[in-house]
């Protein structure tokens, strides 16, 4: 998803050497496969001020010169990028999935960071109480161990900190009662 691409990227830019798995065929995850968008609003609640910026506006930039998004200081609020809404969404990134996902893996390669699809994470293995050694993924081709001294869990539900026995709290148990 987006907080992995971001943390690949970033990470390789700073001469991390970065594998990251994906779980589906395209990089982008709820962004891109689940089509939820836009990004929600980058700015302060006036619109004046864009306070999501760094990473995220250099990515939002690129899907814009390709015309695949509208940057958030163009998106006012009360129109159709923001569903007609004011309150929280003046300032959103509309932007096209197909355009994230072709500027996701451009920036991964350009940074290079070394790219897996089709792998879903089931295992890990510590080295000892705190560290995570390697991570397994199933795959149409059998099982891969990723090893690596860091990790970054960007699952989105916290698959990997699960699988290592991290303590964790079920969101919401009323409602699942």
């Amino acid at each position: 998803g987006v907080a992995g691409i971001s943390a690949a990227i970033c990470a390789a830019r700073n001469g991390v050497k970065v594998i990251l798995a994906e779980r589906d065929g395209c990089l982008g995850g709820a962004a891109s496969v689940g089509l939820v968008g836009p990004f929600m609003s980058a700015m302060d609640p006036t619109g004046e001020t864009q306070v999501i910026r760094g990473f995220f506006d250099e990515f939002v930039c690129r899907m814009v010169q390709q015309g695949g998004a509208v940057h958030p200081k163009d998106c006012h609020g009360g129109d159709g990028y923001s569903a007609y809404r004011i309150k929280g969404h003046i300032g959103v990134t509309p932007f096209d999935p197909e355009c994230l996902k072709l500027v996701a893996e451009e920036m991964c390669r350009e940074a290079g960071v070394t790219l897996l699809y089709h792998m879903l994470l089931f295992t890990c293995e510590k080295t000892d109480e705190s560290t995570i050694g390697s991570a397994y993924f199933m795959t149409k081709n059998g099982v891969y161990e990723v090893a690596a001294k860091v990790f970054i869990d960007c699952t989105g539900d916290g698959w990997l900190g699960y699988y290592a026995g991290a303590k964790y709290r079920f969101g919401r148990e009323a409602a699942y009662q």
